[in-house]
């Protein structure tokens, strides 16, 4: 009986290393596929989050030239030498007015950027009854 007790033993321990040698690979490689797949999605929001970002910095620009445009159509209309507009997208000036003052017109605004050097410029179209619209993007 001592000699089918060693048999049974040997057989066990044999089934154990195999199956220890099968599931610590597997282990490994599923935890580096999750930190793989974990490091992937943190660079696509880092990645989203930057579009996402100059994209509101466009918007914000976009919405600064109009009320620039439109606060130099006032001051136009009204007579008044247009100024710099000191707004939150940056400090804008009328570059070029052709037309008459209070009749259709067709005007340049240009944004500065640090002193008076013009960074960058957009044109708009006045018609007869006052409507603004953006000629350039």
């Amino acid at each position: 009986m001592c000699g089918s007790k060693t048999a049974k033993t040997s057989r066990i321990t044999k089934t154990s290393k195999t199956s220890g040698g099968f599931v610590l690979p597997l282990v490994l490689v599923a935890g580096l596929l999750l930190l793989v797949s974990g490091l992937s999605l943190q660079g696509m929001a880092l990645q989203s989050r930057s579009r996402n970002g100059l994209l509101l910095q466009e918007a914000q620009l976009k919405d600064g030239f109009l009320s620039a445009a439109m606060a130099i159509t006032l001051q136009q209309r009204q007579g008044i030498s247009p100024t710099e507009q000191p707004l939150a997208a940056g400090r804008f000036r009328l570059r070029q007015w052709q037309g008459p003052s209070a009749g259709p017109a067709q005007f340049s605004v240009e944004r500065l950027a640090e002193g008076v050097k013009a960074w960058r410029s957009k044109q708009f179209q006045l018609s007869a009854a006052g409507v603004l619209r953006p000629v350039s993007d």
